[in-house]
């Protein structure tokens, strides 16, 4: 004799991948908010990584962790980015002009990269 069939059981749903209300509406600007400064402060650490790797053949000493202070600093001193690292690492940061030919390129590259995501995305999609 065949068993019984369980009944079925509907699907619970999901909660809602958009926000709802006001609550949840500030919170996902705070993320948002957090995640825009945080990405800017590692770019502009980068940067200077980068640039400095250029010149002097290795990383100046810098942590990734003090991106957010070299970012507050930075507006300070858009004529000379490098005095916006830390003392010990401002010999090997470059000046401006290599500084933000680096960040161009590198916001090229991102661009360039977001335009394949974006081409990929489409062509899988349909």
């Amino acid at each position: 004799m065949p068993r019984p069939r369980p009944p079925r059981r509907t699907p619970r749903p999901s909660p809602p991948l958009l926000p709802t209300g006001p609550d949840d509406l500030l919170l996902y600007a705070l993320a948002a908010l957090t995640a825009l400064v945080t990405a800017v402060a590692l770019a502009m650490w980068a940067t200077g990584q980068l640039a400095g790797l250029l010149t002097t053949g290795h990383w100046p000493p810098v942590a990734g962790g003090q991106a957010a202070g070299i970012l507050l600093a930075l507006p300070g001193h858009l004529a000379d980015p490098r005095a916006a690292w830390p003392a010990a690492a401002q010999r090997e940061v470059p000046g401006p002009t290599l500084f933000y030919g680096v960040a161009c390129v590198l916001l090229l590259a991102l661009a360039g990269l977001v335009v394949t995501a974006v081409q990929v995305y489409a062509r899988h999609r349909c």
